[in-house]
C-alpha cells in the first residue's frame, strides 16, 4: 500500500468495522432485551413464587403467633393453678401443722382427764369407804332402835294384843267350821261367845288405835327431842364442825401468816370431823399477780402449820359472792352443814349479809372474830355484851349487793332456754304464764334449774331464787319489783293488792295494771283467773288441801265483792299439775273428794284412791256459777303445748314433790294487767 493511500483504506475499514459492530450492537441489544425479558419474567415468576411462599409464610407465622399466644396463655394458666396449688400446699402444710398441734394439746388435756378421773376415783373410794362406816354406825344405831323400841312397856302391850286378836280370828274361823258342820246345832250356843267376841275385838281394837296414837305422839316426841338436842347443841358449840371458812380479805399481807396461825389455833379448839373441808378465802377487786401469789403463799404457808390438809382449798377471786358460791357448790356435794367461819370484827357483818342471801336455815354458821393488836399479835376477840357491833354503811351494803347480782347474772343458766306454757283462753288483754323447770341457774338435784321459792328446809337461797325471777321477768315481760307471790298454807284465805296483807294467803286478786301476781305449785294445781270486763286478775294455789277448803271460789267471792266483777264473765286457767295418774290419798280424804263428786275419785275401795284434783276444782267453779266454757284445764291446748300437764309424769319439764321428795323445786303461774300503771307502789326486793 501506498502511503498515501492509507488513510481510505483506513476510513473504509473503520466503516465496515462500525457497520459490523453495529450489527453486533444490534443483536447483542436484542438479546440483551429478550434476556432483560426472560429475566424480568423469570424474575415476575420467582416474585409470584416468592408472593406466593411469602403469603404462605404469612399465613404460617400468623398461626404460629396464633398458636404461641394460646401457648402463652396456657402457660399463664399453668403458672397460676401451680401458684394456686403452692398456695393450697402452704395452706394443708399450715393446717397439718394446727392439726397436730391440736393433737399435742388434745393429748395434754387427755392426760389431765386421765389424772382428773384418777382423783375422783380416789375420792369416790374414799366417800365409799366413809359411807361404808356410816352405814355401819347406821346398822347398829337401828339395830338398837329396834332393841329399845321391843323392849318398851307399849310395844310390848301392842304384841300382847296383836297375838290376842290372832288368837280370836283363829276361834272365829274354828266357830265358823263348827257352824257349817250339818251334824251339829251350836248355833244358839255360840250366839253369846260371838256377841262377846266381837265386843272384845271392838274393845281390842280401840285399845291399839290408842296405842297406836299414842307410840305416834311418842315418836313425834323423840323427834321434837332430837331436833332440840340439835338446837342446844348448836347453840352451844357442840356440834360437830364439818367446814371451816378463814377469810383474809381484809388482813395485810405482812399479817397473813400470823393470822394463820390464830386461825389454826381456832380450829383447834373446835370440835371438828375427821377430815373437814378448810377453804382460805382472799377477795381483792384486782385479781392480777399479786393474788396469784397471795394464793402461792398461803398454800406454802399451809404447808408449815398443823392444820386438816385433806380437803384444803385456797380460793381467790375478784368477787366475794363468786368464792362463797363456788364454796356452797362444793359443800352441797357433801351434803355439808356445820360450818365455822373465822373472820375479823370489820368483816363479820359483811359475810353475814353473803351468807344471809347465798345460804338458807339449813346451814349452821356459827363465827369467830380474830383481831390483830398494835404489836401485830393475833387475838380471838371475846364477845362482849356491852360491845357494839360492826355496822355496814349504806354503800358497803350497796356494794355487796352489787357484787352478788353481778356474779350470779354472768352464770349460765341450766337444762336449756326459759319456756313459758301459756293458754288460749286468757285474752292478750292480761300478760300471764305457767313455768316450767328450764333455763334457771339453780343447780341442787330436785331443785334445778329455775326454781321459783326459796325456803328455810331446803338449800337454795334467796339470791339464786331472785335471779331466776330476773331472768323469767326478762323472758316473760313483767316488772319484778312489782310482783307478787302467794304465801301459802293451803288453806283459803285471799288477799286484795291494796289492804292489809295477812301472814298466809293461798290466792292473790287485783285489778291495778302492770302488776304481776303468781302461786306456787310443785303438783298442787296454779289457778290463774282474769276478766276482761272488769279488767282484774287473779291467782291460787289450790293442793289437796286448798282445793277441800274451797280456795277456788273463795278468789270468785273476793273478785265479785271486791270489783263488782261477774261469775260469766270470770275466766279460770288450771296449770301444770300432779294428775289422776300418780295422785293417791288416804281413805278419810278420799271420803271427802267422793262427796264433791264421785267422777273425781278413782278405786274408792282401795286403801289409796286415785284423786282427781283438776275435776274436783272444775266442778266446785261450775257450781259456783263459772261458765263450763270459761274453764281451760287437762282438755285445752296453748301454742306453747299442753298447759295442764302432770308435774310427776314429766321430770325434763316440771318440779315435784311427789316424785322428788322434800328437796323439790317450784313453779308457778303468774298473771298481770298489761296497760302500764301510774304510781304504783313497787317493792325493792321480790316478795318470797
Amino acid at each position: 500500500m501506498e502511503p498515501g493511500d492509507q488513510p481510505t483504506d483506513y476510513m473504509v475499514n473503520k466503516q465496515d468495522a462500525k457497520g459490523m459492530a453495529g450489527q453486533r450492537t444490534e443483536l447483542s441489544l436484542s438479546q440483551i432485551v429478550k434476556e432483560v425479558a426472560q429475566q424480568q419474567h423469570q424474575q415476575t415468576v420467582e416474585a409470584e413464587k416468592s408472593k406466593s411462599v411469602l403469603s404462605n409464610l404469612q399465613a404460617q407465622l400468623f398461626e404460629l403467633e396464633k398458636e404461641n399466644r394460646a401457648i402463652l396463655q396456657e402457660i399463664r394458666t399453668t403458672e397460676k393453678q401451680i401458684y394456686h396449688l403452692e398456695n393450697e400446699s402452704e395452706s394443708r402444710q399450715q393446717h397439718c401443722a394446727d392439726l397436730e398441734a391440736q393433737l399435742w394439746s388434745l393429748n395434754a388435756n387427755n392426760l389431765q382427764l386421765k389424772l382428773a378421773i384418777q382423783e375422783e376415783e380416789e375420792k369416790y373410794f374414799k366417800f365409799l369407804a366413809e359411807y361404808d362406816k356410816y352405814r355401819k354406825k347406821m346398822l347398829c344405831h337401828k339395830e338398837l332402835t329396834n332393841q329399845l323400841e321391843s323392849r318398851s312397856p307399849i310395844m310390848m302391850q301392842l304384841e300382847e294384843k296383836i297375838h290376842m286378836v290372832k288368837e280370836l280370828k283363829a276361834k272365829k274361823e274354828e266357830l265358823a267350821a263348827d257352824l257349817m258342820n250339818p251334824e251339829g246345832n251350836i248355833i244358839k250356843q255360840v250366839q253369846g261367845e260371838i256377841t262377846e267376841l266381837k265386843t272384845k275385838i271392838s274393845e281390842m281394837r280401840e285399845a291399839i288405835n290408842e296405842k297406836s296414837v299414842l307410840l305416834i305422839k311418842e315418836e313425834e316426841r323423840h323427834v321434837q327431842l332430837r331436833k332440840e338436842i340439835e338446837v342446844y347443841s348448836f347453840n352451844y358449840g357442840i356440834m360437830t364442825v364439818e367446814v371451816v371458812l378463814v377469810d383474809f380479805s381484809d388482813v395485810h399481807y405482812e399479817s397473813i401468816q400470823k393470822w394463820l396461825c390464830g386461825a389454826v389455833d381456832q380450829m383447834s379448839t373446835c370440835d371438828l370431823v375427821e377430815c373437814p373441808y378448810v377453804f382460805m378465802m382472799y377477795s381483792q377487786r384486782n385479781t392480777d399477780n399479786v393474788n396469784n401469789d397471795i394464793q402461792s403463799y398461803l398454800y406454802q404457808l399451809s404447808d408449815h402449820v398443823e392444820m386438816p390438809k385433806g380437803n384444803l382449798e385456797v380460793l381467790v377471786q375478784s368477787s366475794f359472792a363468786g368464792i362463797l358460791y363456788t364454796v356452797k357448790r362444793k359443800i352441797d356435794e357433801q351434803s355439808l352443814s356445820i360450818i365455822k367461819v373465822i373472820v375479823s370484827t370489820e368483816r363479820r357483818a359483811t359475810l353475814e349479809l353473803y351468807i344471809e342471801q347465798l345460804f338458807t336455815a339449813i346451814y349452821k354458821f356459827t363465827f369467830k372474830t380474830l383481831v390483830i393488836e398494835n404489836e401485830e399479835e393475833v387475838k380471838l376477840q371475846l364477845p362482849v355484851p356491852a360491845m357494839k357491833e360492826h355496822v355496814l354503811l349504806s354503800q358497803q351494803t350497796g356494794d355487796i349487793w352489787k357484787d352478788i347480782w353481778a356474779f350470779l347474772a354472768q352464770l349460765k343458766g341450766d337444762m336449756g332456754e326459759i319456756v313459758v306454757l301459756q293458754s288460749l283462753l286468757i285474752p292478750d288483754l292480761f300478760l300471764h304464764g305457767f313455768t316450767t323447770r328450764t333455763g334457771g341457774i339453780s343447780y341442787l338435784p330436785g331443785l334445778n334449774s329455775l326454781n321459783l321459792f326459796s325456803s328455810r328446809k331446803r338449800r337454795d337461797p334467796k339470791a339464786v331464787v331472785m335471779e331466776n325471777i330476773r331472768r323469767l321477768s326478762a323472758r316473760a315481760g313483767f316488772n319484778p319489783k312489782t310482783f307478787y307471790l302467794a304465801k301459802v298454807s293451803h288453806g283459803n284465805t285471799v288477799w286484795t293488792l291494796g289492804k292489809l296483807e295477812p301472814e298466809y294467803y293461798d290466792g292473790i286478786v287485783t285489778n291495778w295494771k302492770g302488776v304481776t301476781i303468781a302461786a306456787p305449785g310443785a303438783d298442787c294445781i296454779p289457778l290463774l283467773f282474769a276478766d276482761s270486763v272488769q279488767q282484774v286478775c287473779g291467782v291460787a294455789h289450790a293442793g289437796w288441801k286448798g282445793t277441800l277448803a274451797g280456795v277456788a271460789m273463795a278468789t270468785v267471792s273476793v273478785m265479785m265483792t271486791e270489783f263488782g266483777c261477774s261469775a260469766r264473765d270470770i275466766l279460770v286457767v288450771m296449770g301444770p299439775c300432779i294428775g289422776p295418774c300418780c295422785f293417791t290419798l288416804h281413805q278419810e280424804a278420799a271420803g271427802e273428794f267422793m262427796k264433791i263428786d264421785t267422777s273425781c275419785v278413782k278405786g274408792a275401795n282401795s286403801p289409796l284412791p286415785s284423786i282427781d284434783l283438776r275435776r274436783a276444782t272444775r266442778v266446785l267453779l261450775e257450781r259456783g256459777g263459772i261458765l263450763s266454757e270459761n274453764i281451760s284445764d287437762d282438755s285445752t291446748s296453748s301454742e306453747c303445748g299442753e298447759v295442764t300437764l302432770c308435774t310427776t309424769c314429766h321430770p325434763d319439764m316440771f318440779f315435784s314433790y311427789n316424785r322428788d321428795g322434800n328437796n323439790f323445786g317450784t313453779q308457778i303461774g303468774f298473771i298481770s294487767a298489761r296497760e302500764l300503771a301510774v304510781n304504783l307502789p313497787s317493792r325493792a326486793e321480790v316478795v318470797l
